[in-house]
């Protein structure tokens, strides 16, 4: 079945910082509980949490103090092969982006 996925990166994000916001809520943390745990201001999450906005390294920082930083593995790992015939078909693995004319 095909999937066609709809969301842009901003609904993503948006939707990234929901979950951590509803994950912190379970964890009965505040902003200032997460903030000490992450070492991210408490002015950073709070627009983290309206907006969506963060830094790659705050947003990794938070997610491990959450707990959910397991989630983040393998997010760029190659497919699992199923067959023979897959191997055959797999191209090597590129080292460096393609040089633009």
């Amino acid at each position: 079945m095909l999937h066609i996925n709809l969301e842009t990166p901003v609904d993503a994000s948006r939707r990234l910082a929901e979950e951590a916001r509803e994950r912190r809520l379970r964890l009965n943390m505040t902003r200032q509980d997460l903030a000490a745990k992450s070492g991210v201001p408490p002015d950073t999450l709070g627009l983290f949490e309206r907006t969506g906005r963060i830094s790659l390294v705050s947003f990794l920082k938070v997610a491990f103090a959450l707990g959910i930083a397991d989630r983040l593995t393998g997010l760029f790992d190659s497919p699992e092969i199923a067959s023979l015939d897959e191997i055959a078909d797999e191209r090597p693995k590129r080292q460096r982006a393609r040089k633009r004319k």
